[in-house]
């Protein structure tokens, strides 16, 4: 359990994940999604917001983002991008646990990008974090998530090779 999320590596979050995330390419890939599906969000809500890097530049396309994240550090780093960007208006952070609560209001689409929804580890919290998330999200709002997999950090590991628990391979 970590009281303070992302604490020491927060001042480095952006540049570590710089070559990994293509932010330009996921929003230009939430857009198409949301096209594709009849879905012209006003309004969005991007769980698990890390920095805001998605939520900013979704913003800058007129989309007004709220981003929830748990991690106070990592916000803080958001907080000055959204700033620099004169994006206050645009963009609302929540300091929230996203399995306990989320942001009051009714939103058109929903988000939770890069490993987000990785660190949902029970079945519990998932179906908690969608049931809220269905209350608010409107008639049809659509809900786009990443799921990151180990392969995506170690890609020479593969999932036959895993040690189970039982001792075989």
């Amino acid at each position: 359990f970590m009281k303070r999320p992302y604490q020491r590596s927060a001042g480095y979050y952006d540049a570590m994940y710089a070559a990994r995330v293509d932010y330009a390419g996921d929003v230009h890939y939430l857009l198409q999604a949301f096209k594709l599906h009849g879905a012209k969000p006003k309004k969005l809500m991007d769980l698990g917001a890390g920095t805001a890097s998605h939520a900013i530049l979704l913003a800058k396309e007129g989309i007004e983002v709220d981003a929830v994240d748990m991690s106070a550090d990592l916000l803080e780093i958001a907080q000055t991008k959204i700033d620099e960007n004169k994006l206050a208006k645009k963009v609302r952070l929540h300091k929230m646990d996203m399995t306990k609560k989320l942001p009051e209001g009714k939103f058109d689409a929903a988000i939770s990008m890069f490993g987000a929804w990785c660190y949902l580890r029970r079945d519990e919290d998932a179906s908690k974090t969608l049931s809220m998330l269905a209350q608010r999200l409107k008639v049809g709002g659509l809900f786009i998530f990443e799921f990151w997999s180990p392969l995506g950090w170690n890609p020479q590991q593969h999932w036959e090779e895993a040690d189970l628990p039982d001792g075989t391979r």
